[in-house]
């Protein structure tokens, strides 16, 4: 279904930019940053728009403007191959770790949902609680020493 789905996206493309010609013709003539970028934001949300009317025509209502953004994002962060263990993470858990700015911050928090069956909820809870950057603090500090009461200190309060 999804090669189906992928195919149907590609053939709308064309007809989505006949109907809306000036889409991002104005994009060099602004000069604030900020602007330019809710004028480009504008216009991605015309083609989410467009293709996700068509999309739900033909599959239902499973692409919504809000999940086609999704996909896009997941797209631009890996654009030439989304990684294998992402895929084994729930849609909801891909979502929020597409937020995560750092690459290796993200790799982090899918190898650790991985390793420990985490639900949403709680990747949630160990990203407030800051867990990649205390991880990696704790790894610069401890990377060549062998385990002593010190490490045993810093990883409980590294925990808690």
């Amino acid at each position: 279904m999804q090669q189906e789905v992928n195919e149907y996206i590609m053939e709308l493309m064309p007809e989505v930019f006949a109907s809306h010609p000036n889409l991002f013709q104005d994009k060099d003539t602004f000069t604030d940053y900020l602007e330019k970028q809710k004028y480009i934001r504008e216009q991605n949300e015309i083609i989410l728009t467009s293709i996700s009317e068509k999309l739900i025509e033909k599959f239902g209502n499973k692409y919504t403007v809000e999940e086609l953004f999704w996909m896009q994002k997941l797209f631009l962060l890996y654009p030439d191959e989304t990684p294998v263990s992402l895929l084994k993470l729930s849609w909801d858990h891909v979502k929020f770790i597409l937020n995560i700015f750092d690459a290796k911050e993200r790799d982090f928090y899918i190898q650790e949902c991985l390793a420990n069956n985490w639900t949403l909820e709680e990747l949630k809870e160990k990203f407030l609680l800051n867990l990649y950057p205390k991880y990696v603090y704790v790894k610069k500090k401890y990377v060549n020493k062998s385990f002593s009461k010190e490490l045993f200190y810093d990883l409980l309060v590294f925990i808690w």
